[in-house]
């Protein structure tokens, strides 16, 4: 393993499963890892219905290449049309490549969304990424560089999920990392304002064993927080993640659309 997974709760049979780990500061009985400099080995123990299964798992040092779900590059090499939609290769190994929605998502050498308007959401350009992508996510980096021309209204930079009462989301505008979860109040990790007209590197990460959110901006943290107690997985309980946007507000079919744009 390289990185947090899920363990059975149940077993095939129905049994209630309890999983017990020989070194919890290698990984979890709840599937979180510690990667080190050198793989280790723990024993991990599921208990169900009188019976008890040992697994031994080996914990590998960390590795970007073993944990990289998607990497889009914005070339326009990467651009290709099947039927009559246009599509931008994931770099990554997993295939997800997304779909460019709309004729004002250009693509060349960046996501150039220059052409959205704050009204325009029938014609306004984005990035639909496949579903699925959060199905067993847990720890979490992502990673961007953006220039903003506008911060008004709220744009996102991403906001992934199924709807707007249930997504993880980048606020542009307002600049603040948040999760959304089944209707419930939004939770935030607000950062200081972002200058528009600058490239700036962005990346928000989620420690799954601490439930720390980080935001960073050329390398300096910017804002870090616990307040977000739901690990991403957990959202597809509410529904299956549809409307993984860049660039794109889960707002944008509601009553709030106005006041949450697109970027």
């Amino acid at each position: 393993l390289y990185a947090d997974i899920l363990l059975p709760q149940t077993s095939k049979s129905g049994e209630a499963v309890v999983w017990v780990s020989s070194d919890e500061s290698i990984m979890t009985a709840t599937g979180l890892v510690s990667p080190a400099e050198a793989e280790q080995a723990v024993t991990l123990t599921a208990y169900y219905g009188g019976r008890e299964e040992r697994h031994v798992i080996t914990v590998m040092p960390r590795s970007m290449e073993q944990t990289l779900l998607l990497r889009y590059d914005f070339e326009e090499d990467d651009v290709y049309t099947e039927g009559e939609q246009r599509r931008l290769r994931d770099r990554s190994s997993h295939g997800r490549d997304a779909l460019l929605m709309n004729e004002k998502c250009r693509i060349d050498g960046r996501l150039n969304l220059v052409g959205n308007t704050a009204g325009g959401f029938d014609t306004n350009g984005y990035v639909l990424v496949p579903e699925h992508l959060l199905d067993s996510l847990r720890s979490y980096t992502i990673s961007f560089t953006a220039t903003p021309a506008s911060l008004t209204n709220l744009p996102r930079f991403y906001d992934f999920g199924s709807g707007s009462a249930n997504s993880l989301f980048l606020r542009a505008g307002n600049f603040a990392a948040g999760l959304k979860y089944n209707g419930q109040t939004t939770t935030l990790v607000k950062a200081d304002e972002l200058p528009t007209g600058v490239e700036q590197q962005v990346a928000v990460t989620f420690d799954a064993r601490t439930m720390t959110t980080t935001v960073y901006v050329d390398g300096r943290q910017v804002a870090q927080s616990q307040d977000i107690k739901h690990e991403p997985y957990q959202l597809r309980a509410n529904g299956a993640d549809t409307r993984n946007y860049i660039g794109r507000t889960q707002w944008w079919d509601t009553s709030a659309r106005n006041s949450n744009v697109d970027y």
